[in-house]
């Protein structure tokens, strides 16, 4: 699916796993010269059917969130010209998502058979700027949900990127993250100028999100989960599995 947001940005959204509702956020950056999709989705004919808008552009990349399988494995639907990502998803494309891909096909009738994941050409440690003529998008290292999170700014659209960074409940993988998760939230729940926040799943909302995503994550650390307010069976049971991570007593 794709919506326009303004002339210079269209929305993205494809199906996560095959039959079901829940969706994949992404956005289409349109520059002068450039075109960047942010997120290449869970299918290669996700990007297949957005062709029509990135063939006008002569240079077109991709940037990924983060190199969880969802967001990635669209990109073998385009030839770009050039995949950015931050540094650390190399050692996931190499390690982590050929196994995922073998899980999934297991699982989903083979559903991502002819799938090859793209690794990364372009990579960054902390921060990457690119110029589009009449809008900036601003590349930062945004390490908690995985190792090699990232999210985009556009000052001039004050939009904030967020990818799975920020979720209706965050996810959990790696405990040790969680301090340098919180870090990174009050980092840009410090940037006033925000006025939408593009999360990997879920609505268009603005730095409530951000908040509640911190003062979750900050509970957890005190061992003092909150309650959850949702009735999504996913989120209800990632809380859950969260606070066996963090060494809470399940929460509501």
């Amino acid at each position: 699916m794709i919506s326009e947001w303004n002339k210079s940005i269209w929305l993205t959204r494809s199906a996560f796993m095959p039959g079901q509702n829940w969706l994949v956020n992404g956005a289409i950056l349109k520059g002068e010269k450039m075109a960047l999709v942010w997120e290449t989705l869970a299918y290669p004919a996700d990007m297949q059917a957005m062709s029509f808008l990135l063939a006008k552009f002569d240079f077109v990349v991709a940037a990924y969130s983060h190199a969880d399988w969802d967001h990635c494995l669209g990109t073998n639907g385009f030839s770009f010209s050039n995949v950015i990502a931050q540094q650390n998803a190399i050692h996931r494309f190499k390690f982590e998502l050929p196994a995922t891909i073998k899980k999934l096909n297991a699982e989903y009738s083979k559903a991502w058979e002819d799938v090859c994941p793209v690794p990364p050409d372009f990579v960054f440690s902390d921060k990457l700027n690119l110029d589009f003529g009449s809008f900036r998008l601003e590349l930062s290292s945004f390490p908690g949900h995985t190792p090699d999170g990232m999210v985009g700014y556009i000052p001039e659209y004050k939009m904030l990127l967020a990818g799975d960074n920020v979720e209706e409940i965050p996810v959990i993988n790696d405990p040790k993250e969680v301090p340098s998760w919180i870090k990174h939230l009050k980092k840009w729940l410090a940037e006033p100028d925000i006025q939408s926040v593009l999360p990997g799943h879920g609505e268009i909302t603005d730095l409530s999100l951000l908040e509640k995503n911190l003062k979750y994550l900050i509970a957890l650390t005190e061992k003092s989960p909150m309650d959850v307010e949702t009735d999504n069976p996913f989120y209800l049971d990632v809380h859950q599995e969260n606070c066996k991570l963090m060494g809470c007593s399940v929460g509501k």
